[in-house]
């Protein structure tokens, strides 16, 4: 009876390692995808700062205030100035995350 109880233990220890095994392995998997939800959560703050640039300039375009005689002239300036705007924000969407990147942050 004794050889029977040390083959039980020895299978009962077996098995906490296993399970033991496991517990790291899903923790580790949570670990990554919780990274890869930080990492997607800084890129779209990131988005969200760089249109919140173009929105303030939609925004004092949109307001009934005196508009500046260079954008009164013709319709095509007024474009010309949103698609800078939009490129501008696109570049520092672009610039932050490029510094990110060799910060080793993302």
């Amino acid at each position: 009876m004794h050889g029977c109880e040390v083959l039980i233990a020895m299978h009962l220890f077996g098995a906490a390692e296993y399970i033991q095994d496991t517990e790291e392995y899903i923790n580790i998997e949570l670990d990554s995808s919780r990274n890869r939800l930080i990492r997607l959560e800084v890129v779209i703050n990131t988005a969200t700062f760089s249109i919140a640039m173009y929105s303030l300039v939609a925004g004092v375009l949109g307001e009934n205030l005196v508009i500046p005689t260079f954008l009164a002239d013709a319709v095509s300036k007024f474009w010309i100035l949103n698609g800078s705007v939009l490129a501008f924000c696109f570049l520092v969407f672009y610039l932050i995350i490029l510094c990110l990147k060799q910060k080793r942050l993302m």
